[in-house]
């Protein structure tokens, strides 16, 4: 009986060595992964792991698309100046990426994707003013 209680004893503290070492490498992998934002009129806003070389549209897919009152021509890039830590906002007109006049811009760990409601796409004032205040609310929940 001694011997049994033994090896199951040096089995739970080996199990709880393993779920340790799993606990340390995640919590690794959480902190040395990076992230960019999509926020606004896309289907899917949120957080979504950064990839060495993903474009806008790459980005933007990911958020499952535009929505119909997405305004493609007032898209912002706030990008983090790693100097100051202030965030510099770059214009991007989507519309044109879309045609290929432009080009398709990288997108950088931290950088926050904002995707404006275009105001023309609505007939009725108040639910104009409910998607941009919905639009700039989640823009600023960081």
């Amino acid at each position: 009986m001694g011997v049994r209680k033994h090896l199951i004893t040096l089995l739970f503290v080996a199990s709880l060595m393993i779920s340790a070492a799993v606990a340390v490498q995640s919590r690794a992998h959480y902190q040395e992964t990076q992230y960019f934002q999509v926020k606004g009129e896309v289907k899917n806003p949120g957080k979504y792991e950064s990839k060495k070389g993903l474009t806008l549209m790459q980005a933007i897919a990911l958020a499952g698309g535009l929505t119909r009152w997405a305004d493609k021509k007032r898209t912002v890039i706030s990008r983090e100046n790693q100097p100051n830590g202030q965030r510099k906002e770059i214009p991007v007109d989507l519309d044109a990426i879309f045609k290929g006049k432009k080009e398709d811009v990288k997108v950088l760990p931290n950088d926050m994707i904002v995707v404006p409601v275009d105001g023309r796409k609505f007939s009725w004032p108040p639910l104009l003013t409910l998607r941009f205040i919905n639009v700039w609310d989640s823009a600023i929940q960081r």
